[in-house]
């Protein structure tokens, strides 16, 4: 039986490792927005959520070279590093809000508070009986994310650790 949840989890790892696993390195390694230029001293970037918050936010920062006012605020309008764009002029703000990078960044926002909210509805419990599957499952995923040693998509390599677990 525990074989069987071994073969499944770990076919369920594979799987994930070849379809996910460059779509997640690419959104923990995303680099903060690229500067816009909005004349006068004023620029600003959107930024994606940081992935160290528990309230993670598309954000966006603005700041006047010239004078040196700085602000950011959340695309959705909340304080973002304690910031809600106070120093900033409305007007400033207002063509921020109007660009097309704040928009997508918005819409971003948007489809993350949805993801957020399906998986909070599945209401996800761990059924504490088996404990040990589950340590077991952590244990495959662990091991399973060894990706830095060689890639997800490698099938040799993964044959190998399939050959050297004795299944």
């Amino acid at each position: 039986m525990k074989k069987r949840y071994f073969l499944f989890a770990f076919i369920l790892v594979m799987i994930f490792s070849i379809i996910e696993v460059n779509d997640i390195v690419k959104v923990n390694a995303a680099p903060s927005g690229r500067w816009i230029d909005l004349g006068q001293g004023w620029r600003f970037r959107v930024d994606p959520p940081h992935t160290d918050s528990s309230n993670a936010k598309w954000h966006v920062h603005v700041e006047n070279t010239r004078t040196g006012v700085k602000g950011s605020e959340g695309v959705d309008g909340s304080a973002s590093h304690g910031d809600h764009m106070k120093k900033v002029p409305k007007k400033v703000k207002d063509k921020i809000k109007g660009h097309g990078e704040y928009k997508k960044g918005k819409e971003k926002q948007k489809k993350l508070k949805n993801a957020v909210r399906k998986v909070k509805s599945r209401k996800l419990k761990i059924d504490w009986k088996h404990v040990g599957d589950v340590v077991l499952a952590i244990g495959l995923v662990i091991a399973a994310t060894g990706f830095v040693f060689f890639q997800g998509d490698d099938i040799a390599a993964w044959m190998n650790l399939l050959r050297a677990l004795g299944c």
